[in-house]
């Protein structure tokens, strides 16, 4: 049976930040975003919409982002 990542791209910034290793991810491919003073105002979003409503982050790093996030398990 395959199992269900607990993080992928799917996952939503507040998902990611309440784990302390997702978080810790997150922040070695995307540093800044944890601490950003209106990170509270995204945490409903998923990575992926906020990624492309940013238009900011390279389309390799969202791809290592949701590698490193699914290795989690």
């Amino acid at each position: 049976m395959n199992e269900k990542p607990r993080f992928t791209l799917d996952s939503t910034l507040g998902e990611v930040l309440d784990d302390a290793q997702a978080r810790a991810v997150l922040d070695e491919v995307v540093p800044g975003v944890s601490t950003h003073s209106l990170v509270f105002l995204a945490r409903g979003i998923t990575l992926a919409d906020g990624a492309a409503r940013l238009g900011s982050v390279e389309p390799e790093r969202l791809a290592e982002l949701d590698a490193r996030l699914r290795a989690l398990g």
